[in-house]
């Protein structure tokens, strides 16, 4: 029997400010700007962790070109 592979789950504003290290109102400011791509479930935000280690990954890119 084989089992489909589950979704990665998605992350919450807390979620994504604790993996960022910073506060709820800077991972807002991030959605609103649009700079981390996420999706509105409802009132709540939700990214997909692969979003979260793409936009990290900007700026990895943005910082090594300085």
């Amino acid at each position: 029997m084989t089992t489909t592979p589950r979704p990665p789950e998605l992350m919450t504003v807390h979620d994504v400010a604790q993996r960022l290290r910073v506060s709820y109102g800077t991972v807002y400011a991030l959605l609103r700007e649009g700079d981390l791509p996420a999706v509105k479930v409802g009132s709540q935000w939700r990214v997909h962790p692969e979003r979260l280690e793409a936009y990290l990954g900007r700026l990895e890119t943005r910082e090594g070109s300085e």
